[in-house]
């Protein structure tokens, strides 16, 4: 049987495709979100080096250093659905 009979190969291959498309295009706005993380967190922002800042910003400085891994950690998990959305079908 040839490749372009197994419709199931082509059809994972394509969605493979589209999920390393999602990949690279993640990796590429990291150092743009790296940067507003670190204008946000900065003495014009935040301030979260301040060590006598109230616990409501406080609570904002974690939450927006947790954002990069969580759109990096969702990312991941789109991509690898994509991939495997025909794969189980």
């Amino acid at each position: 049987m040839l490749l372009t009979e197994n419709k199931k190969a082509q059809a994972i291959f394509v969605y493979l495709m589209i999920a390393v498309v999602l990949l690279i295009a993640t990796f590429q706005f990291i150092p743009t979100m790296q940067e507003f993380i670190t204008d946000a967190r900065g003495a014009d922002g935040l301030n979260c080096t301040d060590p006598l800042i109230s616990t409501g910003k406080k609570a904002t400085c974690i939450i927006v250093d947790v954002t990069l891994p969580y759109y990096i950690g969702i990312a991941f998990a789109v991509a690898l659905s994509i991939m495997m959305v025909k794969a189980y079908k």
